[in-house]
């Protein structure tokens, strides 16, 4: 089995999956996805994974012929490739996940540190060097005015007067 820790990513975009609705799929795909190698240089590959019906049965509560129809699912739309396996048991079966680079990897931008020489993950760079840009400008402005007034523009202006009727003279 799998290692167990950390997570997996589930893009919003999945209620609108076209298995969605069928919940005993849903159950084996999300099982599959928690299950496969994610790691590179394993036994498997990233995004496969060996389980058994039995398996699964045990991890889902699924039966059989829900599992059988979860997969037959998942087959017909590619989202996963079913081969069987020797060696593992003559049951197991080696299941792929077609886009598990798709679906498990987060863009990045790799980042060389001049210091270390090493590459790093800057999956969250941006997002640091952005904060980092708040928070100096915050200190310089600091007990300064916010912001300055912004006039507004005149067809604005009479639109809200007419609106509410607002005298002109106020």
């Amino acid at each position: 089995m799998a290692y167990d820790g950390g997570y997996i990513m589930l893009h919003r975009r999945i209620k609108h999956w076209k298995w969605f609705k069928e919940p005993a799929t849903v159950v084996v795909w999300l099982t599959l996805l928690l299950s496969a190698e994610w790691r590179q240089g394993a036994t498997l590959k990233p995004g496969q994974v060996a389980l058994t019906q039995r398996e699964i049965m045990e991890l889902t509560g699924l039966s059989r012929q829900q599992i059988r129809t979860a997969l037959k699912h998942l087959e017909a739309t590619k989202e996963i490739t079913v081969t069987a396996t020797k060696g593992l048991t003559s049951q197991a079966s080696l299941i792929t996940i077609e886009k598990w680079e798709q679906y498990q990897t987060v863009p990045t931008m790799a980042t060389k540190d001049a210091t270390q020489g090493k590459t790093e993950d800057a999956t969250f760079l941006p997002l640091y060097k952005k904060n980092k840009e708040i928070k100096e400008i915050k200190e310089e402005t600091a007990g300064t005015a916010a912001c300055e007034a912004v006039p507004m523009p005149p067809e604005f202006k009479a639109k809200l007067e007419s609106m509410f009727n607002m005298r002109k003279d106020n």
